[in-house]
């Protein structure tokens, strides 16, 4: 049986940190410790400073290359450029590798994952980019799943992947129906009960994995299935995305969620105060039952930090016993043609406290109201 962990990060001086969630640098390096074998990652870049909370982690995978572990790494192209330093870096250890997959000729997107494998049977997931900035000063959600059913899908995924970044093959994966695995809440985050299933959610569809765990339809049928409340969280909210087209599948969603009565709460950054995703956010604001927030993280006490302080989490919760977690925002172009990857958790111990880690940020000083305007 899987074993899960849900796992968060904090912006500094804000106050928001759960008790009993721990800290996804902590778990990164707890996992990269405990590596024997082999260790993959998959992120969008990699990226750091002097003295930061990933500077414990880049210094565990070099200690781990160092007593022989397989390290591989596997980034976006995107970035390549403009992040060399730290890839740079880790190629200097012997034992540790780096490809960067280009997207672009075959799906139109990038390689926007964040997961890492060790030995293939201890796997995390979730919003946190490979970033000095995610562990200090942004919210960020995970999840850690111990156990070898969820480690083999996504070491399976990562061998395509990285197949395909040296421009070979990916790996072909027999169709069927969805793998669901029996899994328990930790002990420490539970109120009674544990028992969870757990279901890959990866896009795009048609890239190494079965169609059927595609993540986009899978998140339509939790939105389909609330009865009572939908919550969910996410850094940018654009109903028209300008790489993958109109969203309309999830503005019809969330409509019919709140025309039966479904009491819908999204709550995003700062980010979606302009442009487009301002416009979207103020038209699903405007629908009846449907409110949106915005999640305004102040300025860190050492100055103006790019690219920081903001809401990143990607989130779905579903009547306090089914879940979401990911690394896709909600556009279109994230499921259509982008790499990512998250879970569809279900199961009313991390249904309720995914509501409350929700509730806290939904009810903070610095979540503000959106004013609704006819779209």
């Amino acid at each position: 049986m899987e074993r899960v962990t849900l796992v968060e990060s904090m912006p500094r001086d804000c106050g928001l940190e759960s008790h009993d969630l721990p800290p996804t640098d902590a778990v990164w390096v707890q996992m990269i410790r405990q590596a024997r074998e082999e260790i993959v990652l998959c992120h969008f870049y990699a990226t750091d400073e002097s003295d930061t909370r990933l500077g414990p982690v880049v210094y565990a995978l070099e200690e781990a290359a160092r007593r022989g572990v397989s390290i591989r790494m596997l980034l976006a192209s995107t970035f390549r450029e403009t992040y060399r330093e730290l890839p740079a870096q880790l190629l200097a250890q012997p034992g540790i590798q780096i490809a960067f997959l280009d997207l672009k000729e075959k799906t139109g997107g990038v390689m926007h994952a964040k997961y890492m494998v060790v030995d293939r049977q201890d796997a995390f997931l979730g919003s946190a980019n490979f970033d000095w900035r995610a562990l200090d000063h942004i919210v960020e959600l995970g999840v850690r799943v111990e156990g070898a059913a969820l480690g083999g899908v996504l070491a399976n995924l990562f061998e395509g992947d990285w197949s395909r970044a040296h421009g070979r093959p990916g790996i072909v994966v027999e169709s069927g129906p969805r793998r669901r695995f029996a899994a328990e809440l930790n002990r420490v985050q539970a109120r009674g009960k544990r028992d969870l299933e757990i279901t890959a959610a990866i896009s795009p569809d048609g890239m190494g994995h079965r169609s059927s765990e595609w993540d986009l339809p899978q998140l339509l049928e939790l939105i389909d299935s609330a009865r009572h409340r939908l919550c969910a969280t996410t850094l940018t909210l654009k109903l028209n995305d300008p790489k993958g087209g109109d969203f309309d599948q999830l503005r019809r969603a969330l409509t019919r969620a709140a025309q039966r009565g479904v009491a819908v709460q999204l709550l995003v950054s700062q980010w979606c105060k302009q442009g487009s995703a301002l416009k979207s956010v103020q038209e699903l604001d405007a629908i009846e039952g449907i409110e949106v927030r915005f999640l305004v993280i102040p300025e860190a006490s050492t100055g103006p930090i790019p690219f920081a302080r903001v809401l990143h989490a990607k989130t779905l919760i579903v009547d306090g016993d089914k879940a979401w977690i990911g690394s896709s925002n909600l556009q279109l172009s994230y499921f259509t043609q982008s790499r990512n990857v998250g879970l569809i958790i279900r199961g009313r111990a991390m249904g309720e406290r995914l509501d409350r880690w929700f509730e806290a940020l939904w009810m903070a000083p610095i979540s503000e109201i959106v004013t609704s305007v006819s779209p």
